[in-house]
């Protein structure tokens, strides 16, 4: 038995203790669909997670049921008896090879899944059923080495469909999968093939094996044609991304059993591109309306007229009103009647009026108490509404805003009604009314402290720090109100190299989850601070944030920020304090060159295509954190291209510079002295470079950085370049390039690209006085 885990992005599978001990040593049988029985060791058999929970729970002695064929189930049971004895291997992603015994897996293994693709899926679909994460794993990666490096077409034909998915069809699914940021691989409709015959193969071992029945017609033939490669593609193409649903044919839009699977995903929200027929089935519906009350909306219009199913929407989520006809919500009876039965707070989804009757309001809540949550904002606001409601119900102060929790009228109100109201009222109120909380005093504490000795009860020192003179002359202890955890920004922002910093940051930031609603706990999330900490400690006036002071806060700053979270009532449980407003820059994918996903190399590493991975080939890359990010830097790998010499750009562009590229190829190419300076915004050309075919590209210049590097945006459409200067020969200013109308940023954008230009040419200056302070100093001792 073992554990399939996820580790940046890959997977892993290891294995752990199988059999527990009130099984080991006995006998089970297993089953097949067909009346088959199966005997086998329990230490065999525990390696099935599935046979393993049933087995604890029935017993060892009763036979378990396996939804599988014999034939499949004996397959199954050759793979447990041998790794009774036997670990599986750790197969390694991603895959080295093509074969799987220089991929972690056994030689056994390999052979094992030596079989032909019907029989690899039974054996994978058996994995899925039974739970076991070795065999699932072991036929997925077979599956996928099946797969690799296959067109679409050649996929299609391994698996003998039809060719009736129209070219055009396929060009808008591959182009809507590219543009959403879903697609792995350079050619997209790879990507959608492989997972298509993958849910086919799938879904035919499924029917194969008795574990799936095909929808069919009247007459008896499937609905949907498993052999139809046009709907193979549009469902895989769906589940790597739901929204493809808006183009996708009626014919798609009316599966039923792909509908439930893009609910799932989309949490509800793909019922808006359901067929009309799929909108009107009430299973389907209540499905999409469980994930979220806001889908109800999109349910046909007879659906949400209807009383009774109404009423059954709400109980799958209150927010399903707000989707309901309009006479419906402004259905006091029905409002009630979902109250009744614990769902008033479907008073969210009720017109405006209702929200706004505080007569209405308060019988709701007495019925049901979040209701109150809902009512309108002027009722929310208003103290007699507030005194009003906990007279009738106590329990709804917990849903009043925090101002009235702390009002004596109401809070009295409202443990007058209901004591335990006092639960939901502001500290200082308990301590008026004489209500003490376990979490409130400290008692118990304090007599398990005098009784070990640690501190007794006495007169306190009036001059102390700690603690304070008491009118009865004696000390008093108060269990903290509040705590204020202390972690930074580099769980959202985090850097490379940050990982342990930012893993301890986030272990704070869920402490209060845990400490709520006894403390009023939050996480206070700091940016960047100036003149303070440890890195002022460290760098002092080097330290690189000082480049852009706009960007850091002050101690007074912090000041600020620290007594509004302490004494504000009701802070969120985690809140960011800083003057970095880049919210589109935060909130945008990096990963993968902008897909959001796939490994990349940093900045340094060349040309970077704005969309799309480089499509040049190169002989070697970096497979982990181990094998390094820059390419060609300090890698410990002999898969490594020699170091190019220093003449090439920044020492490791290897798709632009050749591996023998040096200061002879640079000498063949002399530079020529620029016309023009170099500048934001300026156009330049690449000259001196080894590749023939980059010398001669033109680029806009969008950003300096201190050691003599600029980024160019490159006008032939290949992306992004960063090359030092000698490499840059300028031959149009920045005021010629926006005249013509040729800049590649607006005006704010280069405003804000020559202030960056300015705070690196900040920042050398330093670094020069620095190194020039320093020899002076050599030079006076």
């Amino acid at each position: 038995m073992g554990e399939l885990y996820e580790v940046l992005g890959l997977l892993r599978f290891s294995n752990i203790e199988a059999c527990p001990p009130e099984l080991q040593g006995k006998t089970i049988t297993l089953k097949s669909n067909d009346g088959a029985t199966f005997q086998l060791p329990a230490e065999a058999a525990c390696i099935s997670a599935g046979v393993r929970r049933i087995a604890l729970n029935t017993g060892a002695d009763n036979e378990i049921p396996v939804p599988l064929k014999k034939n499949t189930v004996a397959k199954v049971i050759e793979y447990l008896k041998h790794h009774k004895d036997t670990p599986a291997g750790e197969i390694v992603t991603p895959l080295p090879s093509d074969d799987l015994a220089q991929c972690g897996a056994s030689r056994w293994d390999a052979k094992f899944v030596e079989v032909d693709k019907s029989l690899l899926f039974d054996l994978n679909l058996a994995g899925s059923l039974l739970d076991i994460a070795g065999l699932f794993f072991l036929t997925s990666v077979k599956a996928a080495i099946l797969f690799k490096d296959k067109s679409a077409d050649k996929l299609r034909k391994d698996f003998n469909l039809s060719n009736d998915l129209p070219r055009h069809e396929e060009d808008a699914m591959a182009r809507e999968l590219q543009a959403a940021g879903k697609a792995i691989q350079e050619d997209p409709s790879a990507d959608i093939a492989a997972l298509a015959v993958t849910l086919q193969a799938s879904a035919v071992a499924a029917e194969k094996q008795g574990c799936l029945e095909a929808t069919r017609t009247e007459a008896g033939t499937p609905v949907i044609d498993p052999k139809s490669w046009r709907h193979a593609t549009w469902r895989a193409a769906v589940l790597m991304d739901w929204k493809q649903l808006a183009i996708a044919p009626v014919e798609v839009q009316a599966d039923r059993d792909l509908m439930f699977g893009a609910l799932m995903a989309s949490q509800g929200a793909a019922l808006q591109y359901a067929a009309p027929e799929l909108r009107a089935d009430k299973k389907l519906v209540l499905d999409a309306t469980k994930y979220s009350g806001l889908a109800f909306g999109e349910a046909a219009p007879e659906l949400r007229a209807d009383r009774e199913f109404v009423l059954e929407a709400i109980a799958a989520h209150c927010a399903a009103l707000t989707g309901a006809s309009e006479s419906l919500r402004g259905d006091k009876g029905l409002i009630m009647e979902a109250a009744r039965k614990g769902y008033g707070a479907c008073l969210e989804g009720a017109t405006k009026a209702v929200q706004r009757d505080s007569d209405f309001v308060i019988e709701v809540a007495t019925v049901d108490p979040q209701a109150v949550k809902y009512a309108s904002e002027e009722l929310l606001n208003d103290r007699q509404f507030a005194l009003n409601v906990v007279a009738k119900s106590g329990r709804a102060l917990q849903h009043l805003p925090s101002k009235f929790k702390a009002d004596r009228d109401v809070v009295t109100a409202a443990v007058g009604e209901n004591v335990a109201a006092a639960v939901f009222a502001h500290t200082s109120r308990r301590e008026d009314l004489g209500i003490e909380l376990p979490w409130d005093g400290q008692a118990q504490l304090k007599s398990i402290a005098a009784s070990a000795g640690i501190a007794e009860e006495g007169i306190a020192d009036p001059t102390a720090r700690i603690g304070a003179w008491q009118p009865d002359g004696y000390s008093r202890t108060i269990k903290a109100q509040k705590t204020i955890q202390f972690t930074a920004m580099s769980t959202m922002m985090g850097n490379m190299g940050q990982a342990n910093y930012t893993g301890c940051n986030y272990n704070l930031e869920m402490l209060q989850r845990y400490q709520r609603p006894e403390l009023d706990a939050t996480a206070l999330m700091w940016g960047a601070v100036g003149n303070i900490g440890m890195r002022w400690k460290a760098f002092a006036s080097m330290d690189m944030l000082n480049a852009t002071p706009e960007a850091l806060l002050s101690i007074q700053d912090a000041s600020k920020i620290l007594n509004v979270t302490c004494v504000k009532m009701q802070v969120p449980e985690n809140y960011a304090a800083t003057y970095i407003g880049d919210r589109d820059g935060i909130l945008t994918l990096t990963a993968g060159g902008g897909s959001g996903g796939g490994w990349k190399p940093s900045e340094d590493a060349g040309v970077q295509p704005i969309v799309q991975p480089i499509v040049e080939p190169i002989e070697w890359r970096a497979d982990g954190l181990g094998k390094g990010f820059l390419i060609g830097k300090d890698l410990d790998d002999e898969r490594a291209p020699p170091p190019p010499k220093d003449s090439s750009p920044l020492s490791g562009w290897v798709d632009l510079v050749g591996r023998d590229g040096g200061e002879e190829a640079a000498a063949q190419q002399p530079r020529q002295r620029p016309t023009y300076e170099l500048e934001i915004g300026a156009r330049v050309e690449l000259v001196g470079l080894k590749s023939e075919s980059k010398n001669g590209t033109t680029g806009i210049l969008t950003k300096s950085w201190a050691d003599g590097r600029w980024k160019v945006q490159l006008e032939d459409g290949s992306g992004v370049a960063l090359l030092k200067g000698q490499f840059l020969r300028a031959i149009m200013p920045a005021s010629e390039v926006a005249k013509e109308g040729g800049a590649v940023m607006s005006a704010a954008d280069l405003r804000r690209a020559k202030l960056e230009e300015r705070k690196c040419q900040m920042k050398q200056r330093a670094e020069e006085r620095r190194l020039a302070a320093g020899q002076e100093a050599i030079a006076c001792a």
